[in-house]
């Protein structure tokens, strides 16, 4: 009997351990619901769930999974749709015609997934669609079709073929319509890039969805072999020149603007002598590459052969019997130059070097156009010669691309923008500028989106730090990859050590203050120093002057006798006369008044500004001129004498440089690198 109730208690604690063992693998997950599945295509379907209980945490996702095998999970297809309690709708997308499926609906909170009951579909059958053969292979352009054998009992709504450098391509990838219902069609594939592989397969779509036929796979031919060389721009250059048919050979001769070559090259056979004309690249009347190797083929611009200068190694050797350049990339590949010489009135000039057009013209004139001209000690793309010379052409592929200067600085935007020109044979699909504080940005860093195809276009950058140095270029991209444009450099306006600067554009980079030391303004005159003083005093004369008759070197940045240096402290000085006609040289200059005070308002070559006020002078113990002169110190002293240093100097119809005597008390404006 004893035996028998403790038989009995044991069996009742086993089962309640069990009990309570099944509430702690439960307790907490959520309850979740599966709809039936509606709106089955030959692709997709639509189903969903509702989660009616999230087990008291939050539930962080929910869905539906799906599989051809039965009790599919989170690590099979799935969708995600929000959180929380409530009902769902899923799109199922990406499923094979005419095939069996289970989904069920899941939801996932801290504790775990779970998932709902689990429904069973069949996609439908769809249209039967074969895909031909490819045929017709070129540069940019293939053919290719297919045939509707088969509508799955619903209209073919439209037909054709889609191609992609990826495989699977469907609709939503390029594609062609070649009509509708059952039958063969042709397709014309265009706008392909020279040299990529490509898949291709054909379509047919009716309501119930779009099926695909088997895929191809095709590489577009180039008959003009390029050497992709590493260059930053992601130009390729051409192996051989025009009318050569080896590395070494050296080709024919041509003319500038001219696509034929002749027997005689002087001015009156020149086509373009005397004319005013633009850059030529990718302009199939002037531009012998693209007239004689097709589309794509360009002649390179003169910043295309400065690219090719400075960011290649160059190696004088003999290759096939002929001496020129091997030119080898930044990745290691390389292309040969041969010494062609080239055509003059006398005939071809044997031992006369290596000249190469570029497409870019002389802007001084209209008899001479930039070329590549190079010897076993030298090359150069500077220098420029007479357009009815025959010389060699040696082709690149690739977008024509130009930035534009960056205008409109502030402290956290800036404008710039850029030019395609020449598409290269292939659809330009996105352009803009990109922009980083390293050189040679590409698109993997901040930039912009401005449309697509050639032409012109603006691009505004934002979200820029203050007081920074920024590299900045056009880019353009094909399915052929990106081409980038010639880097631009710029610093956003911003302070150094509590003063305000701005970038004007300038050659050099220099950073100018907006205001006199002294001022609180920009129109504002500030105080007034001796050269070489780095305090303003009561009187300005020879027995006060601290560096009268005294053997000095540039002062810019020494703090002894740079008020700038010693008053702004950090990288601030006095400008230099270097910089003073910089100034001069590369901005525009207008009288004006601001603030009540008359002076220059200073644009830069990037469309920022500084103003200088005509602040006049201290002569003795008076202030004399202001409102009719400018006098500002440079760092420099004039060489030829002890008394004098060198200063901007300016009224409302002249500015220039002069030298003056250092006692006098003048206007001192800082610059900073």
């Amino acid at each position: 009997m004893k035996k028998g109730l403790l038989l009995m208690l044991s069996i009742i604690l086993m089962l309640t351990m069990c009990k309570k063992k099944e509430e702690i693998t439960t307790q907490g997950l959520p309850v979740v619901t599966t709809h039936e599945v509606t709106e089955i295509g030959i692709s997709s379907a639509i189903c969903g769930g509702e989660v009616t209980d999230d087990g008291g945490a939050e539930v962080t996702a929910r869905g539906v999974c799906w599989s051809t095998n039965p009790d599919p999970t989170i690590t099979d297809a799935h969708t995600t749709d929000g959180s929380g309690l409530g009902s769902f709708t899923s799109n199922i997308t990406e499923l094979d015609a005419g095939t069996v499926y289970y989904v069920r609906a899941y939801a996932t909170n801290e504790v775990g997934t779970v998932y709902g009951e689990e429904k069973q579909f069949t996609t439908k059958e769809g249209a039967k669609v074969t895909t031909k053969d490819v045929t017709g292979i070129t540069e940019t352009t293939a053919i290719c079709g297919g045939e509707v054998t088969d509508d799955g009992g619903a209209e073919v709504t439209a037909k054709g073929v889609c191609w992609s450098t990826n495989e699977n391509p469907t609709i939503a990838d390029s594609h062609t319509m070649n009509g509708s219902g059952l039958g063969s069609f042709t397709s014309n594939i265009t706008g392909l890039g020279t040299g990529n592989t490509y898949y291709v397969r054909a379509y047919a779509t009716t309501m119930d969805g779009t099926s695909y036929g088997i895929q191809k796979s095709f590489t577009t031919g180039n008959v003009h072999e390029c050497v992709d060389l590493g260059l930053p721009s992601g130009l390729k250059w051409a192996t051989c020149n025009v009318g050569a048919s080896t590395p070494f050979g050296y080709g024919n001769y041509y003319a500038w603007g001219e696509i034929e070559p002749k027997e005689s090259y002087d001015e009156e056979t020149s086509v373009t002598w005397g004319q005013e004309m633009e850059d030529i690249s990718g302009n199939p009347q002037y531009d012998v590459a693209r007239a004689n190797w097709g589309e794509g083929w360009r002649m390179p611009t003169r910043e295309e052969f400065e690219e090719l200068i400075e960011e290649c190694e160059w190696e004088w050797t003999n290759e096939g019997g002929n001496d020129g350049y091997r030119v080898t990339g930044p990745n290691g590949n390389s292309i040969f130059l041969p010494d062609a010489s080239y055509f003059s009135w006398t005939g071809l000039h044997l031992f006369g070097g290596g000249y190469y057009w570029s497409s870019t013209p002389d802007e001084s004139g209209t008899q001479s156009a930039y070329n590549l001209r190079f010897s076993s000690g030298s090359y150069t793309a500077t220098d420029w010669t007479y357009r009815f010379f025959g010389q060699s052409v040696r082709p690149v592929l690739g977008i024509h691309i130009t930035t534009n200067d960056v205008t409109e600085i502030t402290e956290t935007s800036a404008i710039c923008g850029g030019n395609v020109a020449d598409y290269g044979g292939t659809t330009v699909t996105a352009r803009g500028v990109c922009w980083s504080t390293s050189e040679n940005p590409t698109i993997t860093d901040a930039h912009t989106t401005d449309g697509s195809g050639t032409g012109s276009f603006t691009s505004n950058m934002t979200g820029l730090s203050s007081g920074t140095p920024y590299y900045v270029r056009a880019y353009a991209t094909t399915v052929d990859g990106t081409s980038y444009g010639l880097q631009k450099y710029f610093t956003t306006n911003g302070q150094i050590n509590g003063y305000d600067f701005v970038d004007l554009g300038l050659s050099s980079g220099l950073k100018w203050a907006t205001y006199n030391i002294g001022a609180n303004s920009p129109s504002e005159y500030g105080n007034y120093y001796a050269w070489g003083e780095i305090e303003p005093k009561e009187n300005y004369n020879e027995e006060t002057s601290v560096t009268w008759g005294q053997e000095m070197e540039d002062i810019s940045g020494n703090p002894q006798y740079d008020a700038a240096r010693a008053i702004w402290g950090s990288t601030w000085r006095i400008p230099s006369r270097e910089e003073f006609n910089e100034l001069i040289e590369e901005c525009e200059w207008e009288w004006t008044n601001e603030g009540g005070h008359n002076g220059y308002r200073v644009t830069g070559p990037n469309g920022n500004s500084i103003f200088l006020p005509a602040a006049g002078g201290r002569f003795g113990t008076s202030l004399n001129y202001a409102g009719s002169y400018g006098y500002y110190w440079s760092s420099m002293p004039n060489g030829n004498n002890t008394q004098n240093a060198y200063y901007l100097y300016f009224n409302s119809g002249y500015h220039n440089m002069y030298y003056y005597n250092r006692y006098y008390g003048l206007s001192v404006r800082p610059v900073s690198d």
